[in-house]
């Protein structure tokens, strides 16, 4: 192994370390992410019970997490640590030479066919179509409101339709991550913007970056709180098609939610017709023939 890794005391089978062992050897990017949850918990828990009960609650929960992580195509773990390192909070600014690196659009949009080669994530795919796309407004690039819906979204190591669907829009979204970081902090503030604060004379500053109007800002706000509406309702779309389906093989089992009413009939058109519009992403494949 190529990292350094201090696992929990006591693990309660040998099997699991090593399982642990050969993930985070495949995906060591998943490593600070791990330590750093880990002392997270181990301080939440510190306060309900001691010793050696803490490190059994901590292997039971990486039980847990290995087990979605296990569920995933390498692609998809390759793009959550990298999510996972992206909103993960440091101390202080990143180098520029790290600001400039960025994915172009066309090497993004190939990630996705790949990505979307996974009826797991196929299904995601359809979900920001049907449920998040018909939102977008002209008044910024569809890049720029699906990179803003991406960086608003919880961050979630494990595999829910909320996470596959966090994936989606974040390669959907690669030219708005080659946009200065003083823009996107303008416009990520903007999107959570209200309707009582347009009269804000701060609200009024944020249009410079951007290069929107003032007139516009009523819209703009009223785009973004429909966007941050459709995040749920696409998740909730994702889990109901889930339902539909006669098998759950793979990622698409970790997408099921109790409760969830399935599909209706007119739901499943509108995956067949998603598909049918994008038929060099193969999961449309396999997920259709489990409808």
């Amino acid at each position: 192994m190529t990292h350094t890794f201090s696992f929990p005391a006591g693990c309660p089978d040998d099997e699991l370390q090593e399982r642990w062992e050969s993930l985070l050897g495949k995906s060591p990017r998943l490593v600070p992410w791990l330590d750093e949850t880990l002392r997270s918990r181990r301080s939440q828990l510190s306060g309900r019970v001691v010793g050696v009960e803490i490190e059994r609650v901590l292997w039971k929960e990486m039980s847990r997490w290995l087990t979605d992580f296990e569920a995933l195509p390498s692609f998809a773990i390759a793009a959550i640590t990298t999510t996972l390192e992206e909103k993960r909070e440091v101390p202080a600014p990143r180098p520029e030479r790290v600001e400039v690196v960025a994915e172009s659009p066309e090497r993004s949009a190939t990630e996705l066919e790949a990505l979307a080669a996974d009826p797991t994530f196929a299904l995601a795919f359809h979900c920001v179509e049907a449920r998040i796309k018909p939102w977008l407004t002209p008044q910024l690039p569809g890049a720029a409101w699906l990179g803003l819906l991406h960086a608003s979204a919880p961050v979630d190591p494990q595999l829910t339709a909320a996470t596959a669907i966090a994936l989606v829009l974040r390669l959907s979204s690669a030219s708005w991550q080659q946009q200065a970081s003083e823009t996107r902090r303008a416009a990520l503030r903007l999107f959570h913007l209200t309707p009582a604060d347009l009269r804000s004379p701060q609200a009024q500053k944020l249009c410079a970056p951007l290069k929107v109007s003032h007139d516009s800002l009523p819209e703009l706000v009223a785009t973004s709180a429909r966007l941050r509406k459709s995040l749920p309702e696409a998740a909730r779309l994702c889990a109901s098609l889930v339902a539909r389906l006669s098998k759950r093989p793979g990622g698409l089992s970790l997408l099921q939610q109790e409760g969830t009413t399935p599909a209706t009939d007119s739901e499943v058109a509108e995956l067949r017709e998603t598909a049918r519009r994008h038929t060099r992403m193969a999961g449309f494949d396999r997920l259709l023939r489990l409808v």
